[in-house]
């Protein structure tokens, strides 16, 4: 492994997270993180959470963090009040801790408008890490609830703020990249696409072959609340299905779907280890399948780089940034439309995919170009070094 050489020495990655809700960014995070520590780069994480639980995921590592705790919605109005108004609140302490940290970049994993942001944001050159279309995403949440409708409303008002204190933006896709520039019409920053990579020789887990089984089994891995992952979609493929596949659904309790057919299993949401063991009990890993919802065509799930890490072949609904500049895509993969059809149109490809398939079990080498963190992250410390020097000049 080479070293990168320079004068960037120290990073504050700061973000904004559930830790229960989001275990596969949590790896993500560390695993990043864990990387740019190989380099000889000093790391320290800044989390704002609403509560504690999920921690130890964090704390679990060589990487030294630090918590903050927003509480809930009202508690977060609350605390985002007292900091406009210069009383003692948590951002307060964060903004403390981080300038006695004193780091070269600070890496933003972009949530909404604090006001907390600007004073500390000059101070350091601070770049964001965008990974979906905020303005789709959040336009499409708003008509679930009034929840969502604020938070949509509120982002409208107040997202150029914060692309206006950045030095600059990773995305995680190339379209993103184009809907940046849409939105702001012009980019005052500088942007680069490195698309989402897991560190695919940390688990000696892998793909379990089943020889004397004739029915494949199928695996997503999800959150509810999310429409553009399209579960309701998978559900009735399976109905369609029966007797010749049979889908393990992570994320998700039997409650979510009250009318579905006895060829699907829930597990509602695992830890690490535990999903782990169901994916790599599985043949075939499926991916988002409903992005069109978000208007979005483009994307880089973390979940496609952990079916693929553990060496399942995969199904996609959308257009994977891995791949984007191959000719072709690799025999392992079957790529869907994505549109509002259901899956079950495309039922013959997916039992023939499947059932070809279903004892493979993909070679790191074979995975390693497209989603390993190896190659992807040296190119964010890369980029990481650009902006410095050109906040320097």
């Amino acid at each position: 492994m080479s070293t990168y050489n320079s004068p960037l020495k120290k990073v504050a990655y700061l973000l904004s997270l559930n830790l229960t809700k989001y275990g596969g960014i949590i790896k993500k995070i560390l695993t990043q993180a864990e990387y740019w520590q190989k380099q000889n780069i000093t790391v320290e994480i800044f989390c704002l959470s609403p509560d504690y639980n999920g921690k130890e995921i964090l704390e679990n590592s060589s990487i030294p963090v630090n918590i903050y705790l927003e509480g809930d919605k009202i508690n977060v109005l609350w605390e985002m009040s007292k900091s406009l108004i210069n009383i003692k609140n948590i951002y307060a302490d964060l903004h403390r801790d981080i300038e006695t940290f004193n780091p070269d970049i600070i890496y933003f994993r972009n949530t909404y408008y604090q006001p907390y942001m600007p004073r500390l944001f000059s101070l350091f050159p601070t770049i964001a890490e965008i990974n979906t279309n905020e303005w789709t995403e959040y336009r499409m949440l708003s008509k679930i609830s009034n929840k969502y409708k604020f938070a949509y409303i509120y982002y409208l008002f107040t997202s150029k703020r914060i692309f206006s204190l950045i030095k600059g933006a990773c995305l995680v896709t190339y379209e993103m990249q184009g809907s940046l520039k849409h939105y702001l019409k012009e980019i005052p920053f500088k942007t680069e696409v490195i698309p989402n990579s897991i560190n695919i020789y940390k688990s000696s887990r892998r793909k379990s072959s089943h020889p004397n089984s004739t029915i494949p089994k199928l695996v997503f891995i999800g959150t509810p609340g999310m429409p553009w992952h399209g579960v309701d979609k998978i559900i009735e493929l399976a109905s369609k299905t029966t007797n010749e596949l049979e889908f393990h659904i992570i994320g998700f309790d039997q409650k979510d779907f009250p009318i579905f057919s006895q060829n699907v299993i829930f597990y509602g949401v695992l830890p690490k280890d535990r999903y782990e063991e169901v994916i790599a009990s599985c043949d075939i890993g499926l991916g988002t399948m409903a992005l069109y919802r978000k208007q979005m065509n483009e994307a880089c799930p973390l979940k496609v780089r952990e079916y693929l890490s553990l060496g399942l072949p995969i199904i996609i609904g959308y257009e994977e940034t891995a791949f984007i500049k191959e000719v072709e895509l690799p025999d392992w993969v079957l790529k869907l439309p994505n549109n509002a059809g259901k899956l079950s149109s495309n039922r013959e490809d997916i039992i023939s995919f499947s059932k070809k398939n279903k004892d493979r079990v993909l070679k790191k080498e074979e995975i390693e170009k497209y989603i390993d963190v190896s190659s992807l992250e040296f190119q964010r410390i890369t980029f990481f070094q650009d902006v410095m020097n050109m906040h320097r000049k």
